[in-house]
């Protein structure tokens, strides 16, 4: 009897590894514009994320040429992108410094950028360009002859 048991739970082990996790991917890709509706083409380079908490899984991909992305999970982004898991998802982005974002856009908490997968269609993600001030140098007082 415990012979037939460990050679069921043995097949069992067989056909799961067989199956994979199981795992359900959709494709989503999109576009990052500024508030003003145009392309934030200055971001290219720049990583975006995905952050699933249900899935406890984080969806990324570098920002491409006309401020567009592809998502992907499990496979490495040269691979191609593979999609992101069902669901609600926070989205936030990490450029360079000094950032041409504003600061909120760097994390999932504040970004207040979510978008629900599957999505139909590609995804516009308005982001908000950080202050003209920030990072600016002060003016040097003016050279003054005496």
């Amino acid at each position: 009897m415990k012979r037939d048991y460990l050679v069921a739970l043995a097949a069992c082990a067989v056909f799961t590894s067989f199956c994979g996790c199981g795992r359900e991917l959709h494709p989503v890709g999109g576009t990052l514009v500024w508030e003003d509706g145009q392309p934030a083409t200055e971001l290219v380079g720049a990583t975006i994320y995905f952050e699933s908490t249900e899935h406890r899984t984080v969806s990324r991909s570098a920002v491409q040429e006309g401020a567009h992305f592809q998502l992907t999970t499990d496979r490495p982004e040269a691979s191609g992108p593979d999609g992101v898991p069902p669901g609600v998802h926070r989205v936030y982005i990490v450029d360079g410094v000094p950032s041409l974002m504003k600061p909120k856009f760097r994390r999932p908490d504040t970004s207040g950028l979510e978008v629900t997968v599957p999505f139909t269609g590609p995804v516009e993600l308005k982001i908000e360009r950080a202050s003209a001030s920030r990072g600016a140098k002060p003016d040097a007082p003016p050279d003054v002859e005496h």
